[in-house]
């Protein structure tokens, strides 16, 4: 875990690059949960926002890259006034933001039930492209 400058003043940021591989989500939610916790999130916030972020690399692995893979995820978290903002940057090609909606829950087929818990751990999601290329997810879960 590398921690990063504040951009602004009372910001703190922590940022963690992993490769794009299953077995490593474990460092994620360990990450995002001692992140969380250094910058006074409530437990209920890190619980939420560590599924949240697992759900968004899990997603990153297995479609945006097409399964495990020597690929890089880029995961940083941040406070902003009354907000964590955890940002999930990969190297794929653009997704389409159409992706970001979720599918209706009365079809009956296996997955694609990530973006339902994601959003319902988050108050906010957005997708951006990367800088230098790539996706940049955007959770933001108030703290209070």
């Amino acid at each position: 875990m590398t921690r990063i400058g504040p951009t602004e003043p009372g910001d703190a940021a922590f940022e963690l690059h992993i490769t794009a591989n299953t077995a490593h989500l474990h460092l994620v939610r360990g990450f995002v949960h001692e992140s969380a916790m250094c910058l006074g999130c409530p437990a209920p916030v890190a619980e939420d926002l560590i599924r949240a972020v697992d759900e968004a690399c899990q997603n990153v692995i297995r479609y945006a890259y097409g399964g495990n893979c020597g690929r890089t995820i880029t995961v940083t978290l941040g406070k902003r006034d009354n907000h964590v903002i955890a940002c999930i940057i990969d190297t794929a090609p653009p997704i389409d933001p159409a992706a970001l909606e979720p599918r209706p829950l009365d079809t009956m087929q296996p997955g694609g039930l990530g973006v339902h818990v994601i959003r319902a751990c988050v108050d906010e999601v957005s997708l951006d492209r990367a800088e230098g290329g790539g996706n940049c997810l955007r959770l933001t879960k108030r703290i209070g």
